[in-house]
């Protein structure tokens, strides 16, 4: 088989890079492989209490008229020099250009009885499978990891009926927030009967074949099953002998997504980004990064020279009743690139949020993240659902490096 774009992942990346490589050039043929039939992976959560994959369909298939899609397939060996892909089926596709969009796969610390049954890291449709069927085996269960993956398993699995302790090296979401909106978030999760442990190290898991408790700080947790949620790492393996690598192992890309051989573009959880706030590259595993660079990497396969100045990061969730935003630069974040910051307390003018446009919810907490020149790098919020408007608008004056007292027009101001 040949084609003139191949793309190599079936994730959100992947698939928004066929058909933004289809899109902009109708002329061009694009190949699609991917190991999984493509689905939503933030919806994976309904898997836990019913549902199927059928219903997780992360794209209309109007949409993707045009490209020849291989599901199910792996691609066993991709030679980017002399565009060559081999599949474990016995196929081979020869490429002119290609996009690699190979994603990543889940980080499980090595600590002692990983390997044991009942021992799930969470990332895809089949570990949310396993997960519900030990709802009808077991009644307590241990989180490793308090991400954002990790606090909604506990909401998720406490309403199920789970007695469930949620354990994190460092704090409750502390990529996301800044220690009392992290602190804020802890005690709801205590309040509503969640056990945390925050500053824990877990030892080792204990058990036969199967999991029976966790050793933490040198006591130990009985466990049913133990879920592992503790991130990701870059999937390089096929093309790490090829590519330079860049932040954390991922693929290093420039402002076309282009990598280091000429007509190989990345894209994805497999690839680093730039960060519009700073300028600077890094390596964020999200969604909407991941369409976004996906978008770009497959219209400039086909011929486009369009060049991006960053993306602006945006993770949220709701848990228990309330919602959780982060917007651009974390303290975390920030600190690790060298960029320095400090934390401003923000209270609401009346600003109209969420679905039924109330009034920001007076036990919620805001946050803005300001750099040495006062200008707006980062938002935090939890309490109640910020409207798309005003997400949007929070978003813009990050992009737009406004200083903080802009936070004035959309009805923000210090606390």
């Amino acid at each position: 088989m040949r084609t003139d774009v191949l793309v190599v992942g079936s994730g959100v990346a992947g698939i928004s890079a066929a058909i933004a490589a289809k899109t902009a050039n109708s002329g061009k043929e694009v190949v699609l492989v991917g190991e999984e039939r493509p689905y939503r992976r933030p919806s994976i959560f309904s898997l836990i209490k019913g549902g199927s994959l059928e219903e997780l369909s992360i794209f209309r298939k109007d949409l993707i008229v045009g490209v020849k899609t291989l599901f199910g397939v792996r691609v066993r060996k991709l030679d980017l020099y002399d565009r060559l892909a081999e599949l474990d089926n016995g196929e081979k596709i020869v490429f002119n250009c290609a996009v690699v969009a190979t994603g990543s796969k889940p980080f499980v610390p090595p600590f002692e009885g990983s390997e044991l049954s009942g021992v799930i890291p969470f990332r895809s449709y089949s570990d949310a499978l396993s997960v519900r069927k030990m709802l009808g085996i077991g009644s307590k269960c241990v989180i490793i990891g308090a991400g954002l993956i990790g606090v909604k398993l506990a909401s998720i699995l406490h309403r199920s009926g789970m007695k469930v302790l949620l354990v994190e090296l460092k704090k409750v979401l502390w990529t996301l927030l800044e220690e009392p909106l992290s602190n804020y978030l802890r005690d709801l999760l205590i309040s509503n009967g969640i056990s945390v442990i925050e500053g824990g190290r877990v030892e080792s898991i204990l058990g036969g074949h199967r999991v029976s408790s966790v050793v933490i700080d040198g006591r130990r947790y009985e466990a049913d099953f133990v879920i592992v949620v503790t991130g990701v790492r870059p999937r390089t393996e096929i093309v790490a002998d090829q590519l330079k690598l860049g932040v954390r192992g991922a693929i290093r890309t420039d402002k076309l997504m282009k990598t280091s051989i000429d007509g190989v573009y990345a894209c994805g959880d497999c690839a680093e980004t730039i960060d519009l706030v700073s300028g600077r590259k890094t390596y964020r595993p999200i969604g909407s990064i991941a369409y976004k660079a996906g978008k770009l990497a497959g219209a400039n396969s086909v011929g486009n020279e369009r060049e991006y100045n960053g993306f602006i990061r945006l993770q949220g969730d709701d848990f228990l009743g309330i919602s959780v935003t982060s917007i651009g630069l974390a303290g975390a974040e920030a600190e690790s690139m060298g960029v320095n910051f400090k934390t401003l307390p923000l209270k609401p003018k009346g600003v109209k949020v969420g679905i039924y446009s109330a009034l920001f919810n007076p036990v919620g907490m805001f946050l803005g993240i300001v750099n040495g020149k006062e200008r707006l790098i980062g938002f935090q919020a939890v309490g109640q659902r910020l409207s798309r408007k005003l997400i949007n608008s929070i978003s813009s004056l990050i992009s737009s490096k406004s200083n903080v007292n802009e936070l004035r027009s959309i009805g923000l101001e210090p606390a």
